[in-house]
């Protein structure tokens, strides 16, 4: 069942169905949502969201962080008034090529924020301009549950994640986890956790011979294998004996991560300056590894000095290709 709007008068609102009426503060009545829903008095349906909406001179009678509309603009009660909100827009990309992740979209540690499902492959999830820093989850059967690096928030009213609202967070199913692992030679543990990126130009092409590393922040812990990718135009095929970023192939995984805190470190030949992609642009990004949880670090975009372009398959990676290539492995990076 959703969680209402929190009153002031009567604490969390309780939905008393008496003679097919709602009861609110001082005993008025609340009205019926055409999906047979109830919101309270002073809250409206909003029915895209699945929720009530708090009228925004209503906010003195809401407690803090209340879903509110002002004047058709999204936002949250805070200080009895109803300020806007930020909108977190992003979307999935999967890795396997197939089916539909269907999953939900919420903020990792903060229940009062209702989660949201996907609309075709996208999601907008609300969140308060108050919040600084939060990490997007996203959650459904079959997958890894999925985690984003933390977002900086401060000042923004939109976060449009890698600055791409279409294909943002990578998902990656239980199944090609497991496959992924094998390929390396490590026996899958689900108390090991994983972690994928992206590592780009500025021109938004793969970066070539870049490489990246997760630095342990805790004493005691081993830094996780890159797994790095080869293959044609579209297609991942994993490579684990590459050492660093190919062709058209900017995807590195780390399937097999001890749970902890890391310091995300990229290096290219050229000592290009690397920043998370995003409006924060975070020039250091450091996340959390979770048993059996996917933490989508997103694209990291490094600077080109020059105007070089990158070179295609040689003669040689392609007969790899053509020695090598599992059908089976095979993952698609769009």
């Amino acid at each position: 069942m959703r969680r209402q709007p929190t009153s002031r008068c009567l604490g969390p609102l309780l939905i008393v169905l008496t003679a097919g009426l709602v009861l609110g503060c001082g005993g008025t009545t609340a009205s019926e949502c055409t999906n047979g829903n109830f919101c309270p008095t002073g809250t409206t349906c909003h029915l895209d969201e699945g929720r009530c909406v708090v009228s925004g001179d209503s906010c003195t009678d809401f407690a803090v962080n209340a879903y509110c509309d002002n004047d058709g603009t999204n936002g949250f009660c805070d200080g009895q008034v109803c300020q806007p909100a930020v909108e977190v827009r992003g979307g999935y990309r999967r890795l396997n090529g197939g089916g539909d992740f269907n999953g939900t979209v919420t903020a990792k540690d903060r229940d009062f924020i209702d989660p949201v499902r996907f609309r075709g492959t996208e999601f907008t999830l609300l969140v308060p301009e108050s919040e600084t820093e939060l990490v997007i989850q996203l959650s459904t059967n079959n997958f890894l549950p999925v985690w984003s690096r933390p977002l900086n928030m401060t000042g923004l009213t939109a976060f449009p994640i890698n600055n791409n609202p279409a294909k943002e967070l990578h998902v990656l199913p239980k199944s090609q986890w497991d496959s992924a692992v094998e390929v390396i030679d490590e026996v899958p543990s689900p108390e090991r956790g994983v972690a994928i990126l992206r590592i780009k130009r500025n021109n938004n092409n793969s970066f070539i011979n870049a490489q990246a590393a997760l630095i342990p922040l805790q004493n005691g812990v081993v830094p996780p294998r890159a797994l790095y990718f080869r293959g044609p135009p579209n297609r991942l095929v994993p490579a684990p004996s590459e050492t660093m970023t190919a062709q058209g192939k900017a995807t590195v995984l780390f399937p097999f991560t001890e749970p902890g805190r890391y310091r995300v470190e990229i290096t290219t030949p050229d000592a290009s300056t690397c920043h998370g992609a995003g409006p924060d642009q975070p020039s250091t990004i450091t996340i959390t590894i979770a048993a059996s949880t996917l933490t989508a670090i997103g694209d990291i975009i490094c600077d080109l000095p020059d105007a070089r372009t990158d070179q295609f398959l040689s003669g040689s990676e392609q007969g790899w290709l053509k020695t090598n290539m599992d059908t089976d492995a095979i993952m698609t990076e769009n």
